[in-house]
């Protein structure tokens, strides 16, 4: 048991064979039942590296301490290490708390501030990273790399660069987290692909969920308020999105763009300029859901776009549905109701085709198709 303890200075030194860390816990992989150490209300800050590192099987419990001002990390677990880190203070390192190689830690309700990187996961490590409250991570809050499978659960992450990352290959559930004040609340990006539940962005900077990258994964009941962008989906990422509630008084509710695709399933989109924006070549499959009182235009399509467009309500838009460059979508029993300008515009090239549709309330036309637009089939429209 180590109480009350205050390490500083650690520099590393090759001739004499110091490490640089403020405490190292060590235990050989084949040495049989984890060996448990307590770190209590100890202090570990200036060191060259590590403030503490936990190597082999090691299965440290760390409470209310703090590890600060460290050059490399706050507290770093690598191999096949586990242990606890819980109620600590994590300050001022180039990375806060670090899980790598096979370990499995449980980083529980701790206070995580102004480092690069918050709390990383990476390599093939599965940690438990509940209820933690980081603020003010310049680079990210949470990042998730390599092959790794963590529960990131009911965290809080604040006036950061990126809120969480999952990256690389990693999988693993994220869960009832709440981001605010990020540039981007949360990226899911490369070959990534999690289950994403729950979580909710607030004042993103520049947008509140992205998937790019090849990723993919479900996603549900993502909530955002005030963001020039709510969910966006690029590269050629294909995840499947449902119960989306996005809301603001400005930019776009959700952005598809590039070669984005999968599946975006009753989604809730109030507010925004425009509510759904499909661009580049993107082909999403939009089922239900609603988009009401965007101020220019409910649904746009451009550029080579494609898809579908099902089942969807679009209410109180300038123009309900826009139909413009070389896109070509599906639009098949979609309502748009009190749009002032006009119901559903095909303009450009645009082209696919349009069944079953219903226009009410339009102010001055309910479909139409202008300049060079061809779409294949206007039928059963109302």
């Amino acid at each position: 048991t180590m109480e009350g303890v205050e390490v500083s200075g650690g520099v590393q030194d090759p001739e004499t064979g110091a490490d640089g860390h403020g405490l190292a816990i060590v235990a050989a992989a084949d040495a049989g039942a984890l060996p448990s150490v307590m770190v209590s209300d100890s202090r570990f800050t200036g060191n060259e590296r590590m403030g503490v590192a936990v190597f082999g099987d090691a299965a440290p419990n760390i409470v209310a301490s703090e590890a600060s001002d460290n050059g490399v990390c706050g507290i770093c677990f690598f191999d096949e290490s586990q242990g606890r880190v819980t109620g600590t203070l994590v300050t001022g390192n180039g990375l806060g708390i670090v899980a790598g190689g096979a370990a499995m830690p449980s980083i529980w309700e701790n206070t995580v501030r102004d480092n690069e990187v918050g709390i990383v996961v990476q390599d093939e490590a599965s940690p438990a990273v509940f209820g933690n409250t980081l603020t003010a991570n310049s680079d990210t809050g949470i990042e998730v790399s390599g092959e790794s499978v963590a529960r990131v659960v009911g965290n809080r992450v604040e006036d950061g660069g990126r809120g969480l990352v999952i990256a690389d290959s990693a999988t693993g559930v994220v869960r009832g987290n709440e981001m605010d004040g990020n540039e981007v609340g949360l990226l899911v990006t490369d070959d990534a692909a999690p289950e994403v539940v729950s979580n909710r962005a607030a004042a993103s900077s520049v947008a509140a969920f992205v998937y790019a990258g090849q990723a993919a994964g479900e996603a549900r009941s993502l909530r955002s308020d005030g963001h020039p962008v709510g969910l966006q989906v690029g590269g050629s990422a294909a995840p499947v999105l449902e119960d989306v509630r996005l809301r603001s008084d400005e930019g776009v509710g959700v952005l598809y763009l590039e070669d984005g695709g999968g599946s975006l399933l009753g989604a809730d989109l109030e507010g925004h300029e425009t509510g759904i924006q499909v661009g580049g070549a993107a082909v999403p499959e939009i089922v239900g859901g609603s988009v009401r009182e965007a101020t220019a235009t409910g649904v746009l399509y451009a550029e080579t776009a494609g898809g579908s467009l099902d089942g969807i309500e679009i209410e109180g838009a300038d123009i309900g549905l826009f139909v413009g460059g070389d896109a070509a979508p599906s639009i098949t029993g979609i309502r748009v109701a009190d749009s002032p300008s006009a119901g559903i515009l095909y303009a450009e090239r645009g082209g696919g085709s349009a069944v079953g549709n219903t226009v009410v309330g339009a102010g001055s036309v309910g479909i139409q198709i202008g300049d060079q637009a061809a779409p294949d089939a206007l039928e059963d429209n109302t």
